[in-house]
């Protein structure tokens, strides 16, 4: 029998929240409008299908269009259950929004494949307590994505715009795309 070895990687994640006045609902609808929800219903049920590099890319340019980097994968409400479970109804709205794109997928994972444990990225949406406003948050992508063994240059660069597309959609979706931050 082999020798078993385990290894622990210390990653310094970076969290980022965008904070803004908008309601929930309001910052649901712009991403579902950015991610394009709607049209990426059965994006999984494409992407398995696909026999060719070149059928992937249809899937994806047909939901993506020129507007959109990011297609809708799923989303998890926190909330419903936790006001089932805890016998309430004022849990503050909570969805855990997975999304992505293949094509800038395959951009990170062609240098790191550890980078999967990351991708396709999440954003939280989380209703205020109080109700003045919504939190969006995610995991800096080049905190998490890029291992200190391997810190390529290439690898760097395919993270850091992620990074930066990852910001835009919530600029976008917080309603502060035009304030410096």
């Amino acid at each position: 029998m082999g020798l078993l070895f385990l290894i622990v990687t210390i990653l310094e994640a970076k969290i980022v929240t965008f904070d803004t006045p908008l309601p929930y609902t309001e910052v649901i609808a712009r991403l579902d409008e950015a991610v394009n929800k709607q049209g990426s219903a059965d994006i999984l049920i494409k992407l398995r299908g696909a026999k060719s590099r070149e059928e992937i890319e249809q899937v994806i340019d047909a939901i993506t269009g020129v507007a959109n980097d990011f297609l809708y994968f799923m989303d998890l409400k926190h909330h419903p259950w936790l006001n089932t479970y805890t016998q309430t109804t004022n849990t503050p709205a909570t969805v855990l929004y997975t999304i992505g794109n293949p094509l800038i997928a395959q951009g990170i994972l062609r240098h790191d494949l550890r980078a999967a444990l990351h991708i396709p990225p999440r954003l939280l949406i989380l209703e205020k307590v109080d109700r003045t406003g919504t939190n969006v948050i995610y995991q800096l992508p080049s905190s998490v994505m890029i291992f200190p063994d391997n810190e390529s240059q290439e690898l760097r660069e395919a993270v850091e715009g992620l990074d930066r597309k990852f910001e835009a959609l919530a600029r976008n979706i917080t309603g502060l795309e035009n304030v410096d931050g």
